[in-house]
Order: C-alpha cells, then sequence, then structure tokens
C-alpha cells in the first residue's frame, strides 16, 4: 500500500501508520472517526451487504482502523445482516492495544431503537461483551434478555 499524504511513501502498513498516530484528547471529547466505503455510483452495498465493495488494500485500512479504535459503533439491524462477532484483532494488534493501554479487542457498541437482534447473535461473545445504546422506550422484555449477554444503555 502506498501513501500519499502527508507526504508519499511505499510500501506501508496501514496498521503502524494508524497505531502510531498520536490522537491529543481535545478536553473530555472522545475521538471519533468513520470509515466508509461506496461505488462509483453512490452505492453502499451490493446485494444488501458492505462487504463486497472493498478490496484488499480497503479491508486492510478497515482492519487497522477497527485496531486502534476502542468501540465500533455499529447498527444492529447492519450486525445481523453482516453476521457481526466479536471484534477481530491479530496477536500483533492485541499486543499494541495492550502495550498502549488498550484492551485487546475495541468493544462492540451496537445502537438500536427495537432491540431485535437475538441474544444468541454470534456477536454476544462471554468474554468480550457489547454494549447496546437504545432508547429509554424500548421493550422492556427484550431489554431484560440482551442484559444477560450484554450492557444495555437506555
Amino acid at each position: 500500500m502506498r501513501q500519499l499524504l502527508p507526504s508519499p511513501v511505499d510500501n506501508v502498513s496501514p496498521f503502524e501508520i494508524h497505531s502510531a498516530l498520536v490522537r491529543l484528547p481535545l478536553g473530555d471529547r472522545p475521538w471519533v472517526f468513520t470509515n466508509m466505503i461506496a461505488s462509483m455510483d453512490g452505492a453502499v452495498t451490493t446485494d444488501g451487504l458492505s462487504g463486497g465493495l472493498g478490496g484488499p488494500p480497503d479491508k486492510a485500512v478497515f482492519s487497522a482502523l477497527r485496531g486502534v479504535a476502542d468501540a465500533i459503533l455499529v447498527g444492529a439491524g447492519t450486525a445481523v445482516a453482516e453476521n457481526y462477532r466479536r471484534a477481530q484483532t491479530s496477536d500483533e494488534m492485541q499486543e499494541v492495544r495492550t502495550a498502549r493501554g488498550q484492551t485487546a479487542r475495541p468493544r462492540i457498541v451496537l445502537v438500536s431503537n427495537r432491540l431485535s437482534i437475538s441474544p444468541t447473535h454470534r456477536v454476544f461473545h462471554p468474554q468480550d461483551r457489547p454494549l447496546i445504546i437504545t432508547a429509554k422506550s424500548a421493550d422492556r422484555d427484550r431489554k431484560n434478555a440482551l442484559e444477560q449477554v450484554a450492557d444495555v444503555v437506555a
């Protein structure tokens, strides 16, 4: 992969580049970054999923950004459609993260108003409990069921 800015460099590792960035806090505000992919015509999915749009370089950047994040924010519907699981990080990423004071894997944060995701979905892992952000008006029974596998905040 080639870096273009701030100066051109050949054969860079997206994970090494993103891991080396110093992100100084601005008061008590967290750093937030996004990563999106779109086709030339502006579509963000193919056959209802985003995964088919990216090639190996896109996936390397995607993985690198997830490797440095504290949390990965995703809609529950997307997590179901894309069959999410707990965040995947290589052994190298885990070592760098823990040396930096982070958890070995970024936390999955699901956003859901209806809480229709099943508590048996593979995104729920006992060692890496996701956080679910929902509305105060969310169904109480669904909230209770999901609290068994995730931390739920209204």
